[in-house]
């Protein structure tokens, strides 16, 4: 997948997503919400009608499932920020790169990979806890695997090698260990066991990753 069908990926599942929650709301809700809902429509189209350059479809696709999200939070953020034209979008969205890559830069590599991980779990505990208790309750155990890999990752106590292997993987870290774990039906008992199988995730994942690169 390349990194212009990852984002387009990512936008058309949030704004689908977006779509169905305030569907459900009542109707005041709704219209108290016109201007996350104007945001998300208008991120919509763009995406789907205009192009960007490659390393803009690069630097945004980094961010994985929470890039939406984020672009919500700066375009609340920066006052100037405008969705109203194609112009204004694209003019904000590459602001926004410009400020994102400066701050990413300035990150060591492990804390370019714990900053993914940080946003991805943040995104999920925050649309974990807007479902009805009965979907959570069966969600148990993809929670308590997003929790171990969360505070593996965090604290830092992996070699820095995983973490080197781990920036070069594209998309979204826990989701893709997630179904690498699905895939291989085993289960964690400790913190031991989280960090061996994110440790041969790493491994693993960045020579498929390699290997895309030359086929590519």
């Amino acid at each position: 997948m390349t990194n212009k069908e990852m984002v387009l990926e990512v936008v058309n599942h949030k704004y689908m997503e977006f779509t169905q929650e305030m569907l459900k709301e009542t109707a005041r809700k709704v219209y108290t919400e016109h201007g996350a809902i104007k945001f998300y429509c208008a991120i919509s189209d763009f995406f789907n009608d205009v192009d960007l350059d490659n390393e803009e479809y690069e630097a945004l696709a980094k961010l994985g499932n929470e890039l939406v999200e984020d672009l919500h939070c700066y375009y609340i953020k920066w006052d100037y920020a405008s969705v109203a034209t194609y112009g204004d979008t694209e003019a904000f969205i590459r602001d926004y790169i410009e400020l994102v890559s400066q701050e990413y830069d300035e990150l060591t590599l492990n804390e370019k990979v714990i900053q993914r991980v940080e946003r991805e779990f943040n995104t999920f505990k925050t649309d974990m806890l807007d479902k009805p208790s009965e979907e959570i309750f069966d969600e148990c155990c993809k929670i308590r695997f997003y929790t171990l890999v969360h505070e593996c990752l965090t604290s830092e106590e992996l070699v820095d090698k995983t973490y080197e292997n781990l920036d070069k993987v594209q998309g979204s870290l826990i989701s893709n260990m997630w179904e690498r774990y699905l895939d291989l039906d085993i289960n964690f008992t400790d913190d031991y066991d989280t960090g061996n199988f994110i440790t041969e995730y790493s491994y693993d994942a960045v020579k498929h990753f390699t290997k895309e690169e030359t086929v590519m």
